[in-house]
């Protein structure tokens, strides 16, 4: 398990700074969007309508996750752009934050301090882009060039609010973020935001061509999702090259090459928990190990230790908590690699994850083949010069390693002597008793010596 202390520390942190944002946003809305003008106020119907849509774009969401972060791009500019043309400036904010926090509680479920992160994050998105809005667009008409320049600039506003506000989150956790998240969340927010703008011109000249809109709005989500998945993959590939890197790097000695298997698959996996079963090259015994927060340990292998776990997404997109696969070699299954227990801010072990855990364990099972192979050859060299060195009844050193140590002693030119042991009526044990007692005799007094 992690440090609490730590983990209370950067908790903390991200209230103090949860709270700081609220208190920035509050002072926006009181002092700032109040005053706005309120020209296109609209009843209790057309606000909870507004509300609504905030609702449902915050259910049809993407995540990107990065490390034990999870990136989450929704549709959430879409309802935000129309309500600039539609509502008033704090209805507009009110609905974000409202809608927006329904979403989080109900569809998403997420902790307290998540929960309070990203509705004060979003208020002061609402804020701010609201006000770029305003101040941008000026006295122009709501369908002048000008107007959807402004809206554009608001949608941006809000996005790069959002990843400051989330980057500093994960800083104070302990994290870093990566670049290509804010690039993904800055093309994805100017196409909310253009999307929007042309449904509300569309809609407002002919309403007939809405399905015309809709089928767009289908393609932008699938295009969407296409876009993150690719990222997906191509996080995936980075991190399996590191792995492979990482082995190839190492030692080949057993000891090493499961240290490093273990680690990197927890590591790119983000799981809390890996086992890792392994049968010996004569396929009599199976080790097994651990690795946690706690570090690498061995433990005691399991009764199924070669088998995979029902653990693979029976549906597409459907998170469980623990996968493991089989290691294959040369002469067919040699263990058995599993995780448990995912790590990031949403759901669990997808099908993705399982895809990676099979590249891993491919890569993981030649290491580990070459490992076994390494230390049998490391264990048959030693007893090779054991042997070579000492007498094969007592396991005394022999004659050629008497030589070795006489030549460096009377090189180093050290006071030395030579002891003379011989053992009285040991014939008659041979001749009474023969050679088998014999050679007891001889093993025993090996030891004693």
């Amino acid at each position: 398990m992690a440090d609490p202390t730590i983990a209370r520390t950067h908790a903390i942190r991200v209230w103090l700074f949860t709270g700081g944002l609220a208190a920035a946003a509050a002072a926006l809305h009181l002092g700032v969007v109040r005053n706005l003008s309120n020209a296109h106020t609209t009843g209790l119907a057309g606000w909870a309508l507004l509300v609504a849509a905030v609702v449902v774009a915050e259910v049809c969401v993407v995540h990107l996750t990065i490390g034990r972060d999870a990136h989450s791009f929704a549709f959430a500019e879409i309802p935000f752009v129309l309500g600039l043309f539609l509502v008033s400036a704090e209805q507009l904010v009110i609905a974000r934050v409202v809608g927006g926090a329904l979403a989080l509680a109900w569809h998403r479920r997420q902790t307290a301090l998540k929960l309070a992160f990203n509705i004060a994050q979003w208020w002061f998105g609402a804020v701010a882009g609201v006000v770029v809005w305003h101040v941008a667009a000026g006295a122009v008409g709501s369908g002048a060039v000008r107007g959807w320049g402004a809206a554009l600039l608001a949608a941006i506003v809000i996005e790069v609010t959002s990843v400051l506000a989330i980057t500093v989150a994960i800083a104070l956790r302990g994290g870093a973020a990566r670049p290509h998240a804010f690039l993904t969340g800055l093309a994805t927010s100017a196409a909310n935001a253009c999307f929007a703008l042309v449904a509300l011109d569309v809609v407002r000249t002919d309403w007939h061509g809405a399905w015309a809109i809709a089928v767009l709005a289908v393609f932008l989500a699938l295009a969407q999702r296409a876009h993150v998945a690719l990222l997906r993959r191509h996080d995936a590939v980075e991190r399996l090259q590191g792995f492979t890197r990482r082995l190839g790097s190492s030692d080949l000695q057993l000891d090493v090459v499961v240290g490093e298997v273990l680690t990197g698959t927890r590591d790119l996996l983000e799981v809390a928990a890996v086992r890792l079963e392994l049968a010996e090259l004569d396929g009599e015994q199976v080790r097994a190990w651990i690795c946690d927060a706690d570090g690498v340990r061995p433990t005691t292998p399991s009764a199924t230790a070669m088998l995979p776990t029902e653990a693979a997404p029976r549906r597409r997109g459907s998170p469980v908590d623990a996968l493991t696969v089989v290691l294959h070699g040369v002469d067919g299954p040699m263990g058995a690699l599993g995780v448990a227990g995912h790590l990031g801010d949403v759901g669990g072990l997808r099908q993705s994850d399982l895809h990676l855990l099979e590249a891993l364990a491919g890569h993981a099972a030649i290491a580990l083949h070459n490992g076994r192979l390494t230390d049998r050859l490391r264990q048959q060299v030693q007893e090779n010069a054991h042997q070579a060195l000492h007498d094969a009844l007592t396991t005394l050193p022999n004659r050629l390693l008497f030589d070795r140590r006489a030549t460096e002693v009377l090189a180093a030119g050290r006071p030395s002597a030579v002891l003379l042991l011989d053992l009285d009526r040991f014939k008659e044990v041979n001749d009474t008793l023969g050679h088998a007692a014999g050679d007891a005799v001889l093993r025993d007094v090996g030891a004693r010596l």
